[in-house]
């Protein structure tokens, strides 16, 4: 799609990270990697977050972040803090694990983690602080944070976003109107930190900062286009974006359920489910993409998927791929993950 810009203000960035805004240690032993390119918020995080505390961010030299690099920094510069995109992480997890070893805390998030590959870091790393953060550019890197136990990875179970960071309200909206706890709506961000707007797109700003009345007052807020839940303890829940929904066959669709069941396979790396559709765009089906990690046929994940799915939700082909394609910003590359899949496949991989 085509890149916008966010008017993220000064003032959003320094409430943040002053100190007590993160329950990230950010102070004068902080020595964090900057490793996110100069067009996303990431940067903020790994430049001022470390610098408006008194502490030091690392230039990785290169275009990216590797486990050889992240070892070479660790050693040489005390690096102790780092960011990563969730794919990322998966990748790191996956290659290197050892490449953490050092490191005091780690902050991921950018899309929905792994709890296989979390639960890897945690058993492996106990003693490392590690973070779930969640939030879009538009409130300024991070709208909550949830600090990651072994207890939140069991079961292939649903990670938490955590609680809300400093100068940040989050509402879950239906529409306009507020939902009780437990159900599933959209997440709406307010507070201190929003942004002013999209550069140059007053259209696109007026659709997603709207002004709601909440319990009597009028509330000015971002909509994020993701769905979430509050659960009884006051921690929020990420379940799916809006814009993944799709209706196939007069059913409508959250890939998001296909993925986070496989996930639970014990042979299950990573899963992503995509739509597939004909010529005029129509949907016509789901295709899921995974990575095994002991050897797993489609047709034994198959056979657990429909032990645990509706017929509906039971992708039309099932492929094993060898890695999950990665953007410049170390998020999910979905086009390109298209691209690699065989546009047919044998009897034994679609369902009949």
């Amino acid at each position: 799609g085509r890149p916008r810009g966010v008017l993220s203000t000064h003032r959003a960035t320094d409430e943040l990270f002053r100190p007590g805004g993160l329950p990230l240690r950010l102070d004068s032993t902080t020595v964090m990697a900057q490793a996110a390119p100069p067009s996303w918020d990431a940067l903020t995080l790994e430049l001022w977050g470390p610098l408006r505390n008194g502490g030091t961010s690392v230039l990785i030299d290169g275009d990216h972040l590797t486990p050889a690099a992240l070892r070479h920094h660790i050693a040489r510069d005390g690096l102790n803090t780092l960011w990563l995109t969730s794919s990322l992480f998966n990748l790191f997890v996956d290659e290197d694990i050892g490449s953490f070893a050092g490191s005091t805390q780690l902050a991921i998030g950018g899309e929905r983690l792994s709890p296989g590959h979390v639960a890897r870091f945690v058993r492996t790393y106990p003693d490392i602080r590690l973070f779930n953060g969640y939030g879009p550019a538009e409130n300024c890197v991070f709208s909550t944070m949830h600090r990651i136990t072994l207890a939140d990875c069991v079961g292939g179970a649903d990670i938490p976003i955590g609680r809300p960071v400093a100068g940040t309200t989050v509402f879950v909206l239906d529409g306009d109107r507020p939902c009780g706890t437990g159900e599933i709506g959209e997440l709406c961000i307010a507070g201190t930190r929003l942004a002013r707007g999209y550069l140059g797109d007053p259209c696109r700003t007026r659709e997603r900062f709207r002004a709601v009345d909440i319990a009597g007052l009028r509330v000015q807020l971002y909509r994020t286009g993701d769905l979430g839940r509050l659960d009884s303890d006051g921690v929020y829940h990420f379940h799916a974006r809006l814009d993944r929904q799709v209706r196939v066959h007069g059913h409508r669709v959250e890939p998001v359920e296909i993925e986070r069941q496989a996930g639970g396979h014990p042979a299950v790396a990573q899963c992503v489910a995509l739509p597939e559709t004909d010529d005029h765009g129509t949907v016509t089906g789901l295709v899921a993409a995974y990575r095994t990690t002991a050897g797993l046929a489609p047709g034994e994940l198959r056979a657990y998927l429909a032990a645990r799915l509706p017929a509906y939700l039971l992708p039309d082909r099932l492929v094993e791929v060898a890695r999950m394609p990665l953007l410049d910003n170390g998020k999910l590359d979905p086009t390109t993950l298209r691209d690699l899949l065989p546009a047919e496949l044998g009897t034994a991989d679609r369902r009949r």
